[in-house]
Parts: structure tokens; sequence; C-alpha cells
């Protein structure tokens, strides 16, 4: 197959996986895009100059969010000719998924591996298709990412100073996108000193990156009074998860395994049986001692205290595992340096993105391993013996099935909330609604006419409405004798694929609601109740409005008995 139709068939395939998804709910961050995009529209270029009630109050918009605002131009740019509609958006970002695709491509086949093998490996990943059906920032981020290094590389081999500066051109479009992008400049330094080190100076091509980066900075220090970056470096690295060296290391493997699962059905065709019996007794030793213990929060989920049941000891180990081939994969590949210096180059992607998401992120999720989707591709596709295109197949069709499973969950719960936001204001009829919990409830709550409850000034009267999601983000139970439950509780039933539950462990979206990304399990119906208000919000005791264990306990164990009630 020629190049030319190489490109076009990994194109359609990506599209044809993620076209079945343009129709989903905005959820998670898309919020945060969305009305950054909104403020560009009327003031180009202050994105972040108003308040948003994020974290359960009123904050400014630079403090809430910590990504840079490029994907929200983007996002303005299309809202200014297709409107913003969930198509319209959905569409749009289909572009930068396919470009992450072709960049993945180009790097395999400077490395001599297959480029259609390696793209098709890297989209069926549940990571990069879950991440490809929203409107944030790092599909973006990682289609900069891919392509400034594929340049860098060819800039490289042929000596090009138009691609040095293309590249450098990219790499500041990716930090411009995330912040995270910035490993991108040690990177480029690391490859350019091992493919040819003679080329060194070709590196003063990236202060042109950083003289653009520098600019954006200062911009939002004379806007802010802050630093931008310096102000998001702060708070993710700043924040306690409570946890121990050993849970951030279980937990950073389990993501990782999670996150690039089809690695376990390409195993048997890439890895030695000496490797593959390590892997394995590592995933059941993990099994056991998690079967014998009870969950504590210190391991990671924060209100799921059950004793460990064998069907989720075992999908933890699966995955555990799983992390750690990934993670042999990188390092392993390394000892051919000699034949193809560039491994380093993707050997560091890896780890450092594992570092990163592990350690030093503000927590850990799907969306923090992506970066190194591309590189994790890119080095199963080296491995595989091409000759053997049965076995290929059989290992992307249920890797394939798996991710599609996951998507098409993550979907389901999406526009759950969609529904259940909208049915909320239907039922609260003529009273005043107010919401709790942000993510997609509030977006669409809050566009069908509620507003956020703020913690540190309630403002709700007597005879108002409140509505409480189950599982949400930054949610409080409303105190006893301050409210009265209405006669209505909503909930959309899920499907057989666990994404964001306490009691299930699983936190695709957030490592603070469990330990995998994760579980075959049969979800928990997303669900909020509805309360009327019974005195004014002023009387209202006010705290924290983060989700303590203890806190997180009694909302489960309250849940349930409405839940029996109702």
């Amino acid at each position: 197959m020629g190049q030319h139709k190489q490109i076009l068939f990994v194109c359609a395939v990506t599209a044809a996986c993620l076209i079945p998804f343009v129709g989903k709910a905005f959820s998670v961050d898309d919020p945060l895009f969305i009305w950054a995009a909104t403020q560009i529209r009327q003031h180009p270029l202050d994105a972040y100059g108003f308040p948003v009630n994020w974290y359960g109050t009123s904050m400014p918009m630079w403090e809430s969010t910590h990504n840079p605002p490029l994907a929200s131009y983007y996002i303005a740019a299309v809202a200014k000719l297709f409107g913003m509609s969930e198509v319209a958006m959905h569409l749009a970002f289909l572009l930068p998924a396919i470009g992450a695709v072709l960049g993945t491509w180009k790097l395999a086949t400077q490395i001599g591996s297959n480029g259609t093998v390696a793209a098709v490996a890297t989209l069926a990943s549940p990571a990069f298709l879950v991440s490809s059906t929203y409107v944030m920032c790092d599909v973006m981020t990682v289609c900069f990412f891919t392509c400034a290094l594929a340049l860098w590389v060819e800039g490289l081999q042929n000596r090009s100073q138009t691609r040095f500066l293309m590249a450098s051109l990219l790499v500041a479009a990716a930090v411009l996108t995330k912040y995270f992008a910035l490993s991108l400049l040690p990177l480029l330094v690391a490859c350019t000193l091992t493919i040819d080190w003679r080329q060194s100076l070709s590196v003063l091509w990236l202060l042109v990156a950083v003289a653009i980066i520098a600019a954006y900075e200062w911009l939002t220090f004379r806007l802010y009074g802050t630093v931008h970056l310096w102000h998001a470096m702060f708070i993710a690295v700043g924040v306690d998860r409570g946890l121990s060296r050993f849970a951030q290391t279980a937990v950073g493997l389990s993501f990782a395994g999670g996150s690039f699962l089809p690695i376990v059905f390409f195993a048997p065709f890439i890895f030695s049986k000496r490797v593959l019996c390590a892997a394995a007794l590592l995933a059941v030793a993990v099994a056991v001692y998690l079967q014998e213990i009870a969950w504590r929060p210190q391991l990671g989920a924060i209100s799921y205290h059950q004793r460990m049941t064998w069907a989720v000891a075992c999908q933890l180990g699966l995955f555990i595992g799983a992390g750690v081939l990934v993670l042999w994969l990188a390092l392993s590949d390394v000892r051919g340096i000699r034949k193809q210096p560039l491994l380093v180059t993707f050997s560091l992607w890896i780890v450092g993105t594992f570092i990163f998401a592990s350690y030093l992120n503000q927590q850990n999720n799907v969306r923090s391993m992506l970066p190194m989707g591309p590189a994790v591709g890119v080095l199963v596709a080296r491995r595989l013996d091409l000759s053997r295109r049965l076995a290929i197949v059989a290992a992307l069709a249920p890797a394939f099935a798996l991710s599609l499973a996951v998507a098409c969950a993550d979907y389901a719960w999406a526009n759950s909330w969609r529904e259940i936001a909208v049915s909320a204001v239907k039922v609260s009829r003529d009273r005043p609604l107010w919401v709790e919990g942000h993510w997609g409830f509030q977006w669409y709550a809050e566009a069908a006419g509620a507003r956020s409850v703020d913690f540190l000034d309630p403002e709700w009267k007597a005879g108002d409405c409140i509505a409480v999601p189950f599982d949400g983000a930054d949610v409080k139970d409303p105190p006893e004798g301050c409210v009265a439950p209405a006669p209505t509780r909503l909930e959309r039933p899920g499907d057989w694929v666990s994404l964001m539950s306490r009691r299930n462990g699983a936190g695709l979206h957030s490592a603070f609601f469990g330990p995998m990304p994760f579980r075959i399990a049969a979800p928990e119906a997303a669900s909020c109740t509805v309360f009327v208000a019974t005195k004014p919000g002023a009387e209202w005791p006010k705290g924290e409005s983060v989700d303590d264990p203890s806190e997180s306990e009694r909302r489960s164990a309250r849940a349930a008995k409405t839940r029996g009630a109702w």
C-alpha cells in the first residue's frame, strides 16, 4: 500500500471511529473551554477576564483553569462559522484527532516501522478514543506534539532550517494549548543530541517557541497580575493527593495500563515469554494482596471502603500488569539505540509522561496519560512481525472492541447528565433552581435557566429548589433541617462499563474517584435529587466543598437510603 493510500486509510478509520460520537453532550471540563471561547468572541485579547463558579464558589477564570487558551480560540473560530452546537464542535475536533494520528504515522515511518499499524494501534487505545470525543485541549496538544517532533526529526535528517522553524512554531502552539507540552523543549534537545550532536546549534530555533510563550505569559501578567504558567504549575504540584509513593505508583501503573490496555492483546507477539510471565506474576500478586485487605482512601478511592472482591482485584491487577508492560516497552527499547537513536526520544517521552501524571500532576486520569499514546503505538508497531497480518488483526479487533465499549459508556454517561439537568429544571417548575456540582451537569442546567450554588455565599431563598447530583464534582449534602426532599429523584441507568464510580473504584476522569480508569461492572445510575429549601441560603452553615472521605461516605449512605425509599 502506497503512502498516500495509507494516509487516506488512517484518516478514514479515525473518522469512522469518532463520527458516531458527534452528538455527545459537553462534559467534564468542556464548559471551561466553551466559556473562554465565548469570552474570546467578545474580548479577543482577554480570554480569561471573567468570573466562573467551578470549584463551589465564584473565582476569576484565570484562577479556575490551568490551561492556556489556544483550544478556546479554535472553538471561538468554529462557533463564529458554524455555531456552538455539540455536533459542530465535535466535528471540528475531529481534525486535531486526525492530525495526531497522522503525526504518529509519520514518526513510525521515520524509524522504519509500519506507520499504519502504529497509527491504528494508537487510535485503538481507550485514552485516545475517549479523549477525542471531548472539546478540550488534550488531543489538540498531542496533534501539535507529534507533528512538531516529526518535523524536527525531518529537519535533523535533511538539515532543513525551514523544518526547524516550523517545528518550533508547533512547539509554541502545543504549549499554548496545554502547558504539559513544555516537555517538548528538553525532549527535542535530547533528540538532537542522540541523532546528530553535530547539529546541536539547531536547538537555538527553539528560542522562537520560547519567545512566543514568554510573550503570552507577559500578556497574562499584564491582564491578571500573575504569570499564568507559574500559577498552573503551583496548583498542579501543590495539591496533596494524600497518597504514599507506593500508592501513587500503583495508581499510575493502573491508569497507564488501562489507558493503553490494547498492549495486552499485542503482548504475545511483542514480548518474550519471560517478560509475560513476570508481568502475569506481578498482576496475580497484586490481585491476591489487594483481595486480602480492605480498600482504603490512601490507595486512591476516596469513599470505597468495602473489602476488595476478587473481581475488582483481578481487574486492578490486570491494569497494573499492563502498565508494567508499557514501561517495559519503553525501557527495553533503549538497547537498540545504536541502530536507531530516535528510540531514546520515545523512551523519555513515555517515562516522562508517566512520572508527570503519577507524581506531579494535580490528579491522575486518562487524559494525563494520553500524551504517551503515540510513542506506545510506534514502539508496539516496531516490535510486530508485519508478515503475521492475521495476528495483527486478531490483536487489533478486541482492542478496538474494548476501546469502543469504553467510549460508548462515556458517551452514555455524558448524555445522561444532560438529560438529568434538563429534567431538573422541568421538575422545579416555576421555582428558581440552584445546582451543585459542575462538569456537563452545570453547563446544561445553567443553559436551561438554573444557577450554581456558591458555598461561600449561598443566595437561595426559602421555597427555591436545589439540585444535588450523586457522585458529582464539588458537591455537598444540604444540611438537615434546612431543606426537604421533593418527591422526584432523577436517574439515568448506565450500561456494563463503570467509568466514574467511587463504589466501583473507577475514575476515568479523576483518580480521586477510584484507582482504575474503568471497570467492567454495572455502573451506578447517574442521578440527582431535587430539594426544596425551607430556609434562605444565608442561614446555611458554610464549610468545605471538597469531597472529604467522611462527607462522601455520609452522602453515599444517605443516597442509598433515599434510593430505596423513592
